[in-house]
C-alpha cells in the first residue's frame, strides 16, 4: 500500500474507545483510562483520523450519578495526552455494550466512515466485537484493539463469567427476534421496548429477568473492587 491509499484508509477509520467506568466525581476507572490511552495511540500513529469516546455511564452503577459522562472523561484524559481536541468526538448515550454500538453509529454515518476500530480491554473484546459486528452490519468493517483489562484473577474470572452470561443472553434474544447485521430501525425499537437500561417498562419473561439479575450480581462484584 502506498503512501496515498494509507492516508485514504486512515481518513476513511474512526477509532470507537468504549467507557468502562467512571466514579461519582468524574475520574476514569483504570479499564476507561486504558481504552483512553489505547484510543490515542492509534490516532498519534495515524491508524484513524477521528476518535469517538462513547459512553455515559453503566446503567448499573448504584453510586451517585457521575459529575461527567464517560466520554466527556475520557476526552479530557485523551486531552492531557496531547491528543488534539478537534479530533474527537463524543457519544454520551449508551449505557451499555449494546448502546454502544447503536448510539455510535448513528453519529458515524453522517461523517460516511466505513472502517471502525473498536478499543475495549481484553476481557470485553469478544462480546464487543459480536455485538458491533450485529449493529454496524456488512457495510461496515469492524476492528478490535485490545488494551489491559487491570482486573485481578478472581475479579477476571468474574468478569469473563459475566461476559459469557451476556453474550449467550443477547444471542439468545437476537434469535427469538430473527435480527439481522445492520437493521437499525428493528435494533431502536428493541432497545425502547425492552432493553432495561433503557426502557422504562422492558417486556421481560422470569427467566430473562433471572439471567440479567445474575448477571448484574456478577458485574456489580467487578465494579465494585
Amino acid at each position: 500500500m502506498n503512501m496515498s491509499s494509507r492516508a485514504r484508509k486512515n481518513e476513511n477509520t474512526i477509532i470507537v474507545g468504549l467507557g468502562s467506568g467512571v466514579s461519582p466525581d468524574g475520574i476514569l476507572t483504570k479499564q476507561s483510562k486504558s481504552a483512553t490511552e489505547g484510543a490515542v495511540k492509534l490516532l498519534k500513529k495515524g491508524a484513524g483520523s477521528i476518535i469517538l469516546f462513547s459512553g455515559k455511564t453503566w446503567f448499573r452503577q448504584k453510586s451517585k450519578r457521575p459529575s461527567k459522562t464517560e466520554a466527556q472523561a475520557m476526552k479530557d484524559y485523551a486531552i492531557s495526552l496531547g491528543a488534539d481536541g478537534k479530533k474527537i468526538l463524543k457519544e454520551e448515550k449508551s449505557k451499555d455494550t449494546i448502546g454502544n454500538a447503536y448510539f455510535s453509529k448513528q453519529l458515524i454515518k453522517k461523517k460516511k466512515i466505513n472502517n471502525i476500530i473498536v478499543v475495549t480491554t481484553g476481557a470485553h473484546a469478544h462480546r464487543a466485537e459480536v455485538i458491533f459486528k450485529m449493529v454496524f452490519g456488512p457495510s461496515y468493517k469492524i476492528s478490535l484493539f485490545k488494551v489491559a483489562s487491570h482486573f485481578s484473577k478472581s475479579m477476571l474470572k468474574r468478569r469473563l463469567e459475566a461476559e459469557k452470561l451476556s453474550l449467550y443472553a443477547t444471542r439468545t434474544f437476537w434469535k427469538s427476534v430473527k435480527l439481522k447485521p445492520g437493521e437499525d430501525k428493528k435494533i431502536k425499537r428493541l432497545i425502547e421496548k425492552y432493553h432495561v437500561a433503557y426502557s422504562k417498562n422492558p417486556i421481560l419473561t422470569k427467566k430473562q429477568k433471572q439471567l440479567i439479575e445474575r448477571i448484574g450480581n456478577l458485574r456489580s462484584k467487578v465494579h465494585s473492587q
